[in-house]
């Protein structure tokens, strides 16, 4: 993000605050009045997730500047494989530099996105099968039953001491504020403690590349396959073998 976007709005929103608390480390660029393309260049790396620009609410920066406009930034982000996220601030649905105010971003300009996804929807088939949330929600018990136990064949015969492995049925939420109650039958993958807890198993799954987010009940882990895609069972399948082996003692 460049020097110049690290902007604080109302209610103490600071973008190196929000940035800190998600677990992200922030990498400044350029300088606070000028911001050059070879700036963002010059320290992206392979940890590089997220090309960030901020719009600059409430102030303005006059003057001796230069910023990198958000056509060059999808550029970059293209060029080395990069999303690219732009925060509009207050997000303008009008363009009120037509009567003489100072010409802001509006959400109409961003729109090509959300443009595309309402396309997908417009094929209530193509949609169950590309929108990753819907596909999740609709997938069938008798279909997770069958990548669950596709699961415990990629793990393999376990013989350790950290844990052992069971299969239960239980329940996905659905959540969010059009379901939010609404629970769904699901067969889940259990790793009961041993020597490991079930707190250490889940933080260290958390911790893994790419994390993998299980659930805590009972003293018990739970990975519910409803929210496993298909291309990532060999990861987490890899991730239980290695903590199995995993010989770290808790204190």
């Amino acid at each position: 993000v460049s020097r110049g976007e690290m902007v604080e709005i109302g209610g103490s929103f600071r973008i190196p605050d929000v940035m800190r608390k998600s677990g992200a480390k922030m990498v400044e660029v350029g300088t606070t009045n000028k911001t050059h393309i070879r700036d963002y260049e010059k320290v992206i790396g392979p940890d590089t997730a997220l090309l960030l620009k901020v719009h600059r609410s409430n102030f303005q920066i006059v003057g001796f500047t230069e910023e990198v406009e958000s056509s060059q930034l999808v550029d970059i982000g293209i060029k080395y494989n990069i999303p690219v996220m732009e925060d509009l601030g207050s997000g303008c649905l009008l363009d009120l530099s037509k009567y003489g105010f100072i010409k802001e971003p509006t959400v109409q300009e961003t729109l090509l996105a959300l443009e595309e996804t309402l396309n997908i929807y417009r094929d209530e088939r193509a949609a169950l099968r590309e929108i990753p949330t819907l596909k999740m929600i609709c997938q069938t018990y008798r279909s997770l039953k069958t990548k669950v136990q596709r699961l415990v064949r990629m793990i393999g015969r376990l013989n350790s001491r950290n844990f052992t492995l069971d299969l239960t049925d239980g329940s996905s939420m659905v959540g969010g504020g059009a379901l939010p109650l609404q629970e769904l039958p699901s067969p889940l993958l259990c790793l009961i403690p041993k020597k490991l807890s079930a707190h250490y198993m889940e933080e260290w799954l958390r911790s893994y590349d790419p994390p993998i987010v299980g659930r805590l009940e009972r003293d018990r882990l739970l990975l519910d396959v409803r929210t496993i895609q298909e291309k990532e069972l060999k990861s987490v399948a890899r991730a239980i073998k290695e903590l199995a082996e995993d010989h770290t003692t808790e204190s």
